[in-house]
């Protein structure tokens, strides 16, 4: 199987951004605090059984942009491979002296009338200052609808398909703040 395009582009600049990032970070542009604007980058091993189709394994990258409303909370915008929908966020960490937080994320994607809802949560430790694992647990639901011709009768006949899939992934992130 043959990789597309925009996976290859993707991946090329996530490497790249995270690279980068961490250049950034160790030269203190960042103030290690939560509070402000904040990126992450990251990549991982994802595991996906799907529904009626087997399971999906493989290299999963993320991108986050987000803003920290105080030192404990932050709302972000992320999109990854393979959930691809673009996901609404949030990090809480409990307590800014030990280094783990929870995380949240919700997304909604709508081309024509196929759906992808998205609905992601887990948890975070940071080794060190701006390098993070995570471990996430997804459910995604693609609500796909696709025309029938039947010859027969000259009718074309709407059929709409759901699919539902689990995703475990683990991520190692670069996130800067």
């Amino acid at each position: 199987m043959k990789t597309p395009l925009s996976f290859t582009v993707l991946t090329v600049v996530t490497v790249l951004l995270i690279c980068c990032g961490q250049c950034l970070a160790d030269a203190k542009f960042f103030d290690g605090n939560w509070e402000g604007l904040a990126i992450a980058g990251g990549v991982g091993y994802a595991v996906s059984p799907v529904e009626n189709r087997g399971s999906v394994n493989g290299f999963t990258t993320i991108g986050r942009i987000g803003y920290g409303l105080s030192d404990r909370f932050m709302l972000f915008l992320s999109s990854s491979i393979p959930t691809i929908a673009p996901t609404v966020g949030f990090l809480y960490a409990p307590n800014r002296h030990v280094p783990y937080y929870f995380q949240g994320a919700l997304g909604y994607e709508s081309s024509g009338e196929d759906r992808l809802m998205s609905l992601s949560g887990g948890i975070g430790y940071e080794v060190r200052e701006h390098v993070a694992l995570e471990l996430s647990l997804g459910f995604n639901r693609f609500t796909e609808t696709y025309s029938s011709f039947i010859i027969s009768t000259g009718e074309t006949v709407k059929n709409t398909s759901n699919t539902n899939s689990i995703t475990l992934a683990a991520i190692i992130k670069f996130f800067m703040y």
